[in-house]
């Protein structure tokens, strides 16, 4: 089965919020994120998918998903890896960096706290050790 390298792993400051603010929406988070290393790429166009499917292989290229909930209209996520696969970020569709790079917005590190929550609703959702092993790299892992 395709699987993809995540590298490290980012939360914008919009992803991050909300996670804080709305019940369930970590879950989702979550949720997406499995499906994402499961080369699910969401409500992407056969276009679109047969681009990521292309470049999870030998290529350089970035990965791009987009996942909407479907009780929760509103809550929209991207989850891009970068072409080195050395980061993949979750934001908001509007935080996508649409100018120069001197403007974008700073996107930071998942936290220990964060960790410790992303763990938690893992095991509660029984799905903890299916991530464990794709959402690691260079000795840091979800399941430390």
């Amino acid at each position: 089965m395709a699987h993809i390298e995540l590298g490290t792993l980012q939360c914008s400051a919009g992803v991050t919020a909300l996670q804080e603010e709305r019940t369930g929406f970590a879950a989702y988070v979550l949720r997406s994120l499995q499906r994402y290393t499961r080369c699910d790429w969401g409500e992407l166009d056969d276009e679109g998918i047969a681009m990521n499917n292309k470049a999870i292989g030998p290529t350089t290229k970035r990965v791009f998903a987009a996942y909407q909930h479907a009780g929760h209209p509103d809550w929209k996520i991207w989850i891009v890896t970068e072409a080195d696969r050395s980061v993949t970020t979750i934001l908001l569709p509007e935080e996508y960096p649409r100018q120069s790079t001197l403007e974008q917005p700073a996107r930071e590190p998942i936290t220990k706290r964060q960790l410790m929550t992303i763990r938690e609703t893992a095991a509660r959702y029984g799905i903890l050790n299916s991530i464990c092993g794709v959402w690691s790299k260079r000795g840091k892992s979800l399941c430390l």
